[in-house]
């Protein structure tokens, strides 16, 4: 979108499986971005054609069916079952864990450093499982399944300053 082509060509036949899915890709970012199709530059000027006016509108009002198939995938994400129940029952069975681990430290005349270590493997544990488990997919999911038009548009109230 900033109108690099040569840095944008170099990294996608690095990324693609094959020279025609970068050419692919790459046709897709130029029509996005505005760019003509036989335009081969390293650097080009980009007209930023879409600041964001009506692609509210464009998403929620007036959605072509290919963006209200990507809204309804977006918004299940937060109600997709295995993720919420995994994320919920780990978060449930740490909280469990520390409530109990911390009423033993409260209540106990001596200093238990076994409850202590259990407050913070428990912890640990959680960021840890939930890090590499299911627990972010769903916002790297929702933010890469948006075209390139509704992607590269900055989406920000008053002036969005660089």
């Amino acid at each position: 979108m900033k109108g690099r082509l040569g840095d944008a060509t170099k990294v996608l036949n690095k990324t693609s499986n094959s020279k025609q899915e970068a050419q692919l890709r790459l046709a897709e970012i130029k029509q996005a971005a505005g760019i003509p199709e036989e335009c081969t530059d390293n650097v080009v000027e980009v007209k930023i054609k879409n600041t964001g006016e009506g692609i509210w509108k464009e998403i929620f009002l007036y959605p072509t069916p290919t963006i209200r198939y990507i809204v309804i995938a977006a918004l299940d994400c937060y109600d997709l079952r295995p993720m919420l129940l995994t994320s919920v029952g780990g978060m449930i069975v740490s909280l469990l864990t520390l409530a109990t681990s911390l009423t033993i430290i409260d209540h106990s005349p001596t200093k238990k450093n076994w409850a202590v270590g259990l407050n913070i493997a428990t912890v640990l544990s959680y960021v840890a499982t939930f890090s590499i488990g299911a627990g972010p997919i769903k916002w790297v999911y929702c933010s890469e399944i948006f075209p390139f038009e509704v992607k590269g548009t900055r989406l920000c109230y008053g002036s969005c300053g660089e």
